[in-house]
Parts: structure tokens; sequence; C-alpha cells
């Protein structure tokens, strides 16, 4: 759940409509976004040579997207959606994307 608080909203009341809640405060509750994001996932070994492992406790992996810095989508080769080969790539930063049904999660992988 991500909390968004503006100081400048009041009103009497809260609104819930299973997408968000809004309490009497101000406090906007934005539900499900960040659902993904608060599960285990275990990216391991970082840094690496060539291969990256993803494991999740719940979610399943719907798609994966690799970008350079500059916001390159990078082509990867993987068997599964749960090891992925990198060895095409060249050593450095990149940005992993992992889609599921619960969200997108976004972690910095370092190939060296």
């Amino acid at each position: 759940m991500r909390l968004i608080h503006n100081e400048n909203l009041s009103f009497d009341g809260a609104i819930e409509n299973g997408n968000f809640e809004i309490d009497n405060i101000g406090t906007l509750y934005l539900a499900g976004l960040d659902d993904f994001k608060n599960e285990s996932v275990i990216i391991y070994p970082i840094p690496t040579k060539d291969v990256i492992y993803i494991k999740t406790n719940s979610s399943t992996i719907d798609s994966i997207e690799i970008y350079d810095f500059l916001g390159r989508k990078k082509n990867v080769k993987h068997s599964n959606l749960y090891e992925v080969d990198l060895s095409n790539l060249e050593n450095g930063i990149y940005l992993l994307k992992i889609f599921s049904e619960n969200g997108m999660l976004t972690r910095k992988i370092i190939k060296s």
C-alpha cells in the first residue's frame, strides 16, 4: 500500500472504493500497487558474470525486461522467467523489470 498525504485536502469522513482510500485527514492509500514490491523477491547473484536467478514467494512472473541506464531495452536469453542469461551484455549496471499479476518490480543488477 502506498501512502500519499496532501495537507491541503480536507473533508468530513472517509472515502473507500476498493482501489483507494482517503482518510479524514487527507491521506490517500493506493491499495494493491505495492503488493508485489512487499513480497519476497530474491535476485541472485549480484554482481553476476552471466546468469541471474529470480525467486519469488507467491507471485508468478509473467514477463521480464532488462534496460540499460539510457532506457534502451536489451535482448537477453532465458529458458524460463526465473533464470536470465546476461552473457550477451557488456559489463555494467542494468535495470531488471519483473512483471506479475501483482504489478511491476524494478531492481538494479550488475554484470561484471
